[in-house]
């Protein structure tokens, strides 16, 4: 049997959260299709990964600088089309500091797309793109008010959940949920001893989609204080 090959696009932008991305993408490389994968029999799917971004170089969370395989714009010309899209979060994800390639990129391939995954505020981002009407979804709940205020009509935001899987769409809670979240998703296309492949290779115990103790610990309260702290930054970008 020889495994099928999903091309990934990892959604990059400035100021992307570095966990957000870094964490799904090795959870990924263990089933990439450039590097051997000791599994027998062969994984029914592995995945070829791109990195995309505005420009030839992004600025990630913590300075680090990343030269992704292409941009938004060439991949708009080539008309390509990819199977998974993940959107991370990070301090570039509020309204009027996506980038609008971005959100051009993102509805010109949801109509073909096999899977949209976001993580952490990356959900804002679909939100922004209109991919999530009449959708579950979660999103970071250290912003979980913030993120969902202008969208609860349209959207079925879940206050207490590790990811939400609707469909095609996979969302994640805030920054690390994004790892079990692609644990989960593997498990989903490949089974749970692929799965096992992963996190044994990986040593990383995932969390199931109920298991979110965060959802109170940031109480509204505890929102409204990172809240301020947040404008603040927005503001000095």
């Amino acid at each position: 049997m020889s495994s099928q090959v999903l091309k990934v696009a990892i959604c990059l932008y400035p100021g992307v959260q570095l966990l957000d991305f870094s964490g799904p993408l090795d959870l990924l490389g263990f089933l990439s299709a450039a590097t051997p994968v000791f599994t027998t029999p062969p994984p029914p799917y592995l995945f070829s990964l791109t990195q995309l971004s505005t420009e030839d170089t992004v600025s990630a969370s913590c300075g680090l600088v990343i030269k992704p395989g292409s941009t938004y714009a060439r991949e708009l010309a080539a008309g390509t089309q990819y199977d998974v899209l993940l959107v991370p979060g990070g301090m570039g994800s509020s309204p009027g500091k996506t980038p609008e390639v971005l959100i051009k990129f993102l509805q010109a391939q949801a109509p073909r797309v096999r899977y949209l995954l976001s993580v952490c505020s990356g959900s804002w981002i679909l939100q922004q793109a209109g991919l999530l009407k009449g959708k579950r979804a979660t999103t970071n709940k250290s912003l979980f008010n913030i993120i969902t205020a202008g969208s609860k009509d349209e959207v079925q935001w879940v206050h207490k959940a590790r990811w939400v899987e609707d469909g095609n769409v996979w969302t994640a809670s805030g920054v690390a949920a994004g790892m079990d979240m692609t644990i989960a998703f593997i498990t989903h296309l490949s089974g749970p001893t692929v799965a096992a492949y992963v996190t044994s290779g990986a040593e990383y115990s995932a969390c199931e989609k109920d298991n979110d103790p965060f959802a109170e610990i940031w109480s509204d309260e505890a929102q409204r204080k990172i809240a301020e702290s947040f404008a603040a930054a927005l503001g000095a970008l």
